[in-house]
Parts: C-alpha cells; sequence; structure tokens
C-alpha cells in the first residue's frame, strides 16, 4: 500500500450517522495520571489512526481472497463493508506474484487514495498496460481528483474515458489467468454490502476487455 493510500482517509468510509467532517475531529486522548502536574493532557494522531483503518480494511480482503481462482473457476463473494472494491486489485497483483499485462477496469466514481493507488501500481512495474473507464457524474462530481487520475493516465501514455457508464469491473490478463471482476462496489470506500464475483476464464475476459476497448477508443 502506497503511503498516499495509508495517509488519506476514504471520502466516504465513515461510520453510519457521523458527519463527513466527523474525521477531523477523530482523535486519540493519552491522558496522564492524576498527579501529573497540570492535570491530563491529550495528543492527537489522525494520521495514525487514518493508517490503522486502511490497513485493517487491506488485511480483512486478505483473509477473505486467500487464492485466486483457478483457470476455469469462479469465486463468489458478498462482503460486509470489511473492504473496499479497489484493494482486490493490488490483492490479486500480490497474488499472482508477477505483472499484469493488461488492467481494464469501469467505475462509477473513485476517491484520490486509489486513483493515486492505481498510478503508483503502473509506476511499480505491476500492471504494463492500463485502461479506465469512468462515469461522467465523476468527472463533473468530483473534478479535482478526475484530473489526477486523468493527467496520470494520459502523462503515461494510457486511455481513460468519461462516459455514461454505471459499470464495476476489473479485467487482468496474466497469462495463463484471466481474471474478471464484476461487482457492486465503486473505486470508493465501500462501507455497505457489496457483491463481487471473482472469475478466471478468457472468453469471459476477452467479452469484457474488449467492449472496453472499444469504447476506450471510440472517437
Amino acid at each position: 500500500m502506497t503511503d498516499d493510500l495509508s495517509q488519506l482517509l476514504l471520502d466516504d468510509a465513515l461510520p453510519v450517522g457521523e458527519d463527513a467532517s466527523g474525521w477531523m475531529l477523530d482523535e486519540t486522548d493519552i491522558e496522564s495520571a492524576e498527579t501529573v502536574p497540570g492535570g491530563p493532557r491529550s495528543i492527537r494522531l489522525p494520521a495514525r489512526r487514518r493508517r490503522s483503518k486502511l490497513a485493517l480494511r487491506r488485511e480483512a480482503l486478505e483473509e477473505v481472497l486467500v487464492a485466486l481462482p483457478a483457470p476455469g473457476e469462479a469465486l463468489h463473494l458478498v462482503m460486509d463493508g470489511c473492504s473496499d472494491t479497489y484493494l482486490f486489485l493490488p490483492r490479486t497483483l500480490d497474488l499472482l506474484a508477477r505483472p499484469a499485462d493488461e488492467v481494464l477496469a469501469a467505475t462509477w466514481t473513485m476517491s484520490r487514495p486509489f486513483a493515486v493507488d492505481f498510478l503508483a501500481q503502473i509506476d511499480a512495474g505491476r500492471i504494463r498496460r492500463a485502461g479506465l473507464l469512468v462515469g461522467e457524474y465523476f468527472a463533473h462530481r468530483e473534478q479535482a481528483v478526475y484530473a489526477t487520475i486523468t493527467e496520470g493516465m494520459l502523462a503515461r501514455g494510457f486511455p481513460i474515458r468519461a462516459h455514461p457508464n454505471h459499470c464495476k469491473l476489473i479485467t487482468v490478463a496474466a497469462p495463463p489467468d484471466f481474471l474478471v471482476f464484476e461487482g457492486s462496489g465503486n473505486w470508493t470506500g465501500n462501507r455497505r454490502a457489496e457483491q463481487m464475483t471473482v472469475t478466471n476464464d478468457e472468453t469471459l475476459h476477452d467479452f469484457h476487455a474488449g467492449w472496453m476497448r472499444e469504447v476506450l477508443n471510440a472517437r
């Protein structure tokens, strides 16, 4: 996990009922004994707390996705808000233990930490070719994040396109494995129940990768 990902809180990864700005007030108090001159004291540690939260969400996925399906197999999962859809990608790259020839993904919207981490995976040589489809909503609603991922993808020579998209897909080509991730979650903090199907099938992979390339290359 990159420093950017560990340092930044997901934009919607908040407990139910908390105000969207609640994380800014989140602190860990370390109180002294009553005998300490001046009374109780506290120290604010938001960065460490945020790192811990994100690390736990990655660890939760590692406990669920312990191995990738073999060619011809499919794995069906229902997540209870303990982890995030995007984290399936770096976890998969860990399990593959080799670079992916190509990763194509479709999401309606995304959080900045995951946009930054995706670019970091490319820079680390874990993804050789990449393409992203995002929703028009994301381009208009989260302009700063959209600019970050768009500039990053284009600077690396890879396509990205905003269009009327609501699909949530990831395809990973790493022969002899051809993985498809079909789920309900966006590349944001997924605090609700989300489903995910992981299939290792070249025909299904080519089906989804094919139409995504068509959209990415459309004029």
